[in-house]
């Protein structure tokens, strides 16, 4: 249980820091476990559970509180234009960099893959990254 409860842990976390922002930079996205459920609301942050660190205990091992995740953020494009393409993208960018701005989070590299999709039939922005994660 130490993974779900460090992805829970960590979306809390996500939550709190995105609902602390000065007006009116506040956003509510809802925060997903891909284990467990699909995306319904956007925007949204997926968490998508990667690895988790195994650490010696005993005369063998057992999984740590650290865990690698991907980081999913989604935005759906507001207008179907360059314009809305470009406002989604600076809100997800917004969102990554309030994510890593979270103690305990950190890039697993200096790099945010971004891209447009569809997603439940709206033009959207995405981004991806990797973090490590320790819950205390």
């Amino acid at each position: 249980m130490n993974l779900l409860n460090n992805i829970e842990a960590l979306g809390t976390a996500i939550t709190e820091a995105l609902a602390g922002l000065e007006e009116p930079e506040q956003i509510d996205a809802k925060i997903y476990n891909n284990m467990i459920m699909p995306v319904r609301d956007l925007p949204a942050v997926v968490i998508e559970p990667l690895a988790s660190k195994l650490e010696r205990h005993g005369g063998g091992t057992q999984v740590s509180d650290e865990h690698k995740l991907g980081l999913y953020i989604i935005v759906k494009c507001t207008e179907d234009n360059t314009l809305g393409i470009v406002n989604a993208r600076a809100t997800v960018g917004h969102i990554a960099d309030t994510i890593l701005a979270i103690p305990r989070v950190y890039a697993e590299s200096e790099e945010i893959q971004y891209t447009e999709d569809i997603v439940e039939k709206a033009k959207c922005s995405l981004a991806y990254f990797e973090v490590k994660y320790r819950k205390d």
